[in-house]
């Protein structure tokens, strides 16, 4: 059974989607907020975020890690891919690049195409010269134009400088009840829209053939960053490829990612067209499904997850997604929260329960306990130049906060740290929450 036109269309449109260019959110972390805050999906899978430290470790990834290389810094999208591995992936790529025939086979198809339509070309022609020459003939003005000597911009304005004079709608409302057309007109325009419909019936199977190798053709590239991408962001949010799945399909549940995903046979070889393009498969499903019909061997699969718009602009927002998942939690509990105020000389990120500050900051990953002390350094410097900021504008600051996305025993690299910021320790009673203990603070905040 044919899909429904509508539904290869859709296909095709999210096909085209891939490589948008995306560097920047351009709302708020506030408008984010309260957009995530009110949609009942988003609610799901902030939930989702909240009760798992899997999807934590996945979602608290800096951007540049979650895209890591320049030219998926354009892209919006998660991958998921049975091709793993140095030798997997020579071995099956070998296969997808041979592929690349299909687009001459493509041409070839079409040249049949092509030819027929050559044949209703004269008809075409004659019938546009024909309203041509007739919507001159009703319109002198026009005739005056055609027979100055001279024409440009000017002197066309200077002729028509009522448009309305201009027999438009008359003309093509006449033209298409057929009022004083020619027979022969009527005649060729009719072997003009039946010869067309019988052009498509006729090549229908190549037509769609044809379709189908170019969506395949676009997506042998995005197979291959998925084999890439995938093991390496298994390995930055330090979680295995079950949990992954288990993220991707919450994602699927809340409707906040569109799966696309090209299976292929490499037992059947080319001649066998071993290619099929599979859409809204959930993501623990694309496994099992990816069966070839002919041999039953297992398919090797690469799956490309669009993100949704609003998803995709947490995680590229200026603050970041940790940002705005804090915010969230702060709108679920009801707990009294303002973003983005400022100071006579900063911005800061949130002022909680109107006495707290805190500070929200999402670091790279790969980096030593050296590099690790000097951005927390860095963000303690920040968090007390904010909070000094604010008590010298006459803000009645009591406690003084920083969420960061690093998972790392403090205690190896704070000490130093609190002698040297004594006053922010002591006197705001300042603490650096990481992903799991995000639940402490919140607790904090509402017996407080």
């Amino acid at each position: 059974m044919e899909e429904p036109k509508n539904k290869q269309a859709q296909l095709m449109d999210r096909i085209n989607r891939l490589g948008v260019s995306y560097t920047e959110c351009p709302k708020s972390t506030e408008e984010l907020i309260l957009e995530v805050s009110k949609s009942n999906n988003y609610d799901y899978f902030f939930d989702m975020v909240r009760k798992n430290s899997a999807h934590k470790s996945l979602f608290f990834l800096h951007r540049v890690d979650l895209f890591s290389d320049e030219e998926e810094m354009n892209k919006k999208s998660f991958y998921l891919s049975n091709i793993l591995g140095p030798g997997a992936l020579e071995s099956s790529f070998l296969e997808l690049l041979k592929h690349a025939y299909s687009i001459e086979t493509n041409r070839n198809n079409l040249k049949i195409v092509r030819s027929e339509i050559d044949g209703i070309k004269s008809d075409f022609k004659d019938i546009s010269i024909y309203f041509l020459v007739s919507f001159i003939r009703e319109n002198p003005k026009l005739i005056e134009l055609i027979h100055s000597p001279n024409f440009d911009y000017t002197i066309m304005k200077s002729t028509l400088r009522n448009m309305d004079d201009i027999h438009f709608e008359s003309f093509f409302n006449d033209s298409l009840n057929n009022k004083n057309l020619d027979p022969h007109i009527v005649s060729q325009m009719y072997n003009i829209v039946f010869g067309f419909l019988n052009i498509i019936e006729r090549n229908k199977a190549n037509i769609k053939q044809t379709v189908i190798d170019t969506g395949v053709n676009k997506l042998i590239p995005y197979s291959y960053t998925a084999s890439r991408w995938l093991p390496k962001i298994l390995k930055l949010a330090d979680i295995n490829l079950d949990n992954y799945i288990r993220i991707l399909d919450d994602l699927t549940r809340a409707k906040l990612i569109e799966p696309i995903t090209l299976c292929w046979c490499e037992s059947c070889g080319l001649d066998s067209n071993p290619f099929r393009i599979e859409h809204n498969i959930p993501p623990s499903q694309i496994s099992r499904d990816a069966v070839c019909s002919r041999c039953k061997n297992k398919c090797s699969y690469s799956a490309i997850l669009l993100l949704d718009e609003l998803l995709t602009c947490c995680i590229f927002s200026k603050d970041g997604f940790l940002a705005i998942y804090f915010g969230w939690l702060l709108e679920k509990e009801q707990l009294q929260f303002t973003v983005n105020n400022f100071t006579s000389k900063h911005e800061t990120d949130f002022i909680v329960n109107d006495n707290a500050l805190v500070e929200c900051k999402m670091f790279k990953k790969n980096k030593d306990i050296f590099a690790i002390q000097d951005e927390l350094e860095n963000a303690i410097k920040q968090v007390e130049a904010h909070a000094k900021s604010l008590i010298s504008d006459g803000f009645p600051l009591k406690y003084a906060y920083l969420i960061w996305n690093v998972k790392f025993n403090l205690k190896e690299i704070t000490d130093n740290l609190i002698i040297k910021h004594r006053w922010l320790f002591r006197d705001l009673e300042f603490r650096v929450f990481g992903p799991d203990d995000i639940e402490d603070l919140i607790i904090q905040f509402k017996n407080k």
